[in-house]
């Protein structure tokens, strides 16, 4: 593989586990962040502001990276959702610029976003800003994706709900009964690991799936779709 991989979040617990991934595979992978956390394996670059990343990016992109993931997560807490939602959206946004950028280079340019299910359902158990940036970044990829098709731009998205390590994420009582609760409405009796979704992105980078585009790609081991009036409550989906 010689694509050469820019990812967004590479601090947070998929960044880490998707960069450990594709380090097998190209030297060519570069960490952008808004903190002042550093990665294992990969090249950390910060930026203050859109303006900024704006610069970052449309240099890299003249540079020849040719794949974006889009790996950072809101924290879904109780601070202030406006922040939350233009931290979340700048690096969408100077990506767009970007690629307006540098179209007249004809870069075939391929884009994975992680996102979660909280983009399309109400979870009574999370903040309001967290619906909210997920809802508006689910929006952002899908329109790179259309918008720039003179750029020959390939954008698609990774979509999943609870996760859990393969030797299991967490050994609190309340949330391992909720775990044991989502289980039972899977198809496997399972739920989807951090794994399943790296693997689906290691195709997506790879070009592995082809045909496959502007798709919203949904990792939940056969629970049903989520429509935009379902509610979760504990776990169980109303």
């Amino acid at each position: 593989m010689n694509n050469k991989i820019i990812v967004f979040g590479g601090a947070g617990k998929f960044g880490r586990c998707i960069i450990e991934n594709l380090r097998k595979q190209t030297r060519d992978i570069v960490n952008i962040t808004d903190t002042n956390k550093e990665v294992e394996f990969a090249e950390t670059i910060h930026y203050e502001d859109q303006r900024a990343l704006e610069k970052i990016m449309t240099k890299l992109l003249s540079e020849g990276y040719d794949t974006i993931i889009f790996a950072h997560r809101a924290k879904g807490g109780k601070q202030n959702y406006l922040e939350e939602l233009n931290r979340e959206l700048i690096p969408y946004y100077a990506t767009d610029k970007a690629i307006q950028q540098i179209e007249a280079n004809n870069k075939c340019l391929n884009i994975v976003s992680l996102n979660s299910f909280a983009a399309l359902k109400i979870n009574l158990d999370i903040s309001l800003s967290y619906h909210v940036a997920k809802a508006a970044t689910l929006q952002a990829a899908r329109v790179i994706g259309i918008q720039n098709k003179q750029a020959k731009v390939t954008s698609n998205i990774v979509m999943f709900g609870e996760v859990m390590n393969e030797d299991r994420l967490t050994h609190d009582a309340t949330k391992d009964s909720i775990y044991e609760m989502i289980k039972q409405r899977t198809t496997n009796n399972r739920i989807a690991t951090y794994q399943s979704v790296v693997n689906i992105v290691n195709l997506l980078v790879r070009r592995k799936l082809p045909g496959i585009n502007r798709e919203i790609i949904q990792i939940n081991e056969g629970i049903e779709r989520f429509s935009f009036e379902s509610i979760i409550r504990g776990g169980i989906v109303q």
